[in-house]
């Protein structure tokens, strides 16, 4: 099966959907239990973004480029990008604007997700989407709610593009 090639299928689908995946904190009181969120939520998410981002007009081998904190929404459009056999560019946010600017130069970046606190990082030119934002004209807007069959990728091909410090 595809998802047992492709990295943004490590959510096995044919496995228990209700199993718990992600306990997000943000915004929980100090000590609070946070939102719980499933597998099935989660493998929903990468489907809806892989979805979007191909409805979007982006083709296989696109590099999309994630720019923002961990979060629910990060990790559903990492698995996404890459069930849709794009490229993932992960983005460590602690970057000075000048290191942002090159790795989506030279990664070819052709759509950038940011939190609102990334976005003055972003260099002009590529389209820039809220990844926090739930409206029509962010994230929410994006995602494109359904099934997906993830792509097999061939063994030439880059899923995924990480630039480091060292």
């Amino acid at each position: 099966m595809s998802h047992d090639l492709n990295l943004g299928g490590l959510i096995d689908p044919t496995g228990d959907p209700d199993v718990v995946a992600f306990i997000d904190l943000a915004g929980a009181e100090p000590g609070g239990a946070g939102t719980v969120h499933t597998r099935g939520e989660i493998d929903g998410l990468a489907n809806a973004v892989a979805r979007g981002l191909v409805k979007r007009g982006l083709v296989r081998g696109d590099a999309v480029a994630i720019l923002a904190e961990n979060s629910v929404a990060f990790l559903g459009a990492y698995m996404g990008i890459m069930r849709a056999g794009m490229i993932a560019v992960p983005i460590n946010y602690r970057q000075p604007a000048r290191t942002v600017a090159h790795i989506i130069a030279d990664s070819e970046t052709r759509l950038i997700l940011a939190d609102p606190g990334r976005r003055d990082l972003c260099p002009s030119g590529v389209p820039v989407i809220d990844i926090t934002d739930p409206g029509a004209d962010g994230f929410g807007g994006l995602i494109d709610p359904g099934s997906f069959e993830i792509i097999a990728p061939m063994p030439e091909e880059t899923a995924m593009i990480l630039y480091t410090s060292g």
